[in-house]
């Protein structure tokens, strides 16, 4: 299980505040927060002791709670909150610093399966991931089996 939280995005939106319904062009800022969990799958295509390949795979659930400002307040106002289904595909490489703990980076594509096509619009982008993977099972592990440190 993965958990993605708090991701929000502001934009000005008088050119496209037709697009959402029941918002007139007198909105300044909209904010949109995106919240979501995902199932996640990731399968390692090629490894050695100190690099590792992989595809993964994501499909969730999730909210997104649109907020807006008018250009004169200062405060923002509720608007909606939409279920979504967010799916991705990406790919990693790791880079193993130590038997026991890695770095990656990796890219992939969100789309959302069952939203607005001015949610669509805000959020079926590509993704970048930046990680920092730290093996607490194999550090246990290597307590009782000293092989532990040179299983991949």
């Amino acid at each position: 299980l993965h958990r993605v939280d708090r991701r929000q995005r502001q934009m000005c939106i008088r050119d496209r505040a037709e697009k959402i319904p029941g918002l007139s062009s007198e909105i300044f800022t909209a904010r949109y927060e995106f919240n979501y969990t995902t199932l996640y799958y990731e399968r390692v295509l090629w490894f050695t002791p100190r690099w590792e390949f992989a595809a993964t795979a994501q499909w969730g659930a999730g909210t997104i709670k649109l907020s807006f400002q008018r250009e004169e307040e200062l405060e923002f106002v509720f608007y909606d909150e939409v279920e979504v289904h967010p799916a991705e595909l990406s790919a990693t490489m790791d880079f193993h610093v130590f038997w026991w703990v890695s770095v990656g980076t990796g890219v992939g594509y969100r789309y959302l399966i069952n939203a607005d096509p001015a949610l669509k619009d805000a959020y079926n982008s590509p993704i970048y991931l930046f990680r920092l993977r730290i093996r607490i099972g194999r550090m246990v592990r290597s307590i009782w089996n000293k092989d532990a440190k040179h299983e991949y």
